[in-house]
């Protein structure tokens, strides 16, 4: 199981480490220094410190196929992909970022480090922010995306977020545009 909690200043350094493995321009290490007045949860990890050795990345991928119950022992626990022993308890794999007023949210950054990905992990996290959202009355939810990044495209979609328009050039590195999505929170 994936275990999600609201974000503490701890994680700061976790954070800026999943940005800069998941995004080609991630924001500078002083944004997650201070996400006061931002509702955020990460992924950590389900289990406690273990004498078992981390799988490789091959090892992960091959683990998701099959889908059983220990797929996700590692799913949220960040590695480099070499064998040794696991982080820390608790250490990161995930975080989403929400940012609202009133009855509207906006999802400002959601990043899965590269090792654990389409492990439901960001399921996870999206719905766990749909938990919030109607918990305190937000109704619309807001996101932009990457034109290219066709598996958050199909992610959102699943959740019945939907195309609204476009910011051209919007992105760096390379440069292409947002797309803007947005969704009905259903209470």
């Amino acid at each position: 199981m994936i275990e999600i909690v609201r974000y503490s200043p701890q994680y700061a350094g976790q954070l800026y480490t999943i940005e800069c493995a998941s995004f080609n321009d991630p924001w500078p290490r002083s944004a997650f220094d201070n996400l006061d007045g931002f509702v955020v949860y990460v992924a950590l990890s389900p289990h406690r410190l273990r004498a078992v050795p981390l799988p490789l990345k091959r090892e992960v991928r091959e683990r998701k196929r099959i889908q059983t119950p220990t797929s996700l022992l590692y799913a949220n626990e960040v590695g480099d992909g070499e064998r040794g022993p696991p982080q820390r308890w608790g250490d990161l794999a995930a975080y989403i970022i929400l940012t609202h007023i009133l009855d509207e949210g906006q999802i400002i950054n959601i990043a899965v480090h590269p090792d654990y990905r389409r492990m439901g992990i960001a399921n996870a996290l999206i719905e766990k922010i749909l938990e919030y959202s109607r918990g305190n009355g937000i109704k619309l939810l807001m996101l932009e995306v990457r034109e290219s990044n066709a598996a958050a495209i199909k992610l959102y979609e699943k959740f019945e977020f939907r195309e609204v328009g476009r910011r051209k050039r919007y992105y760096k590195n390379p440069i292409e545009d947002a797309i803007l999505m947005d969704m009905e929170v259903k209470c």
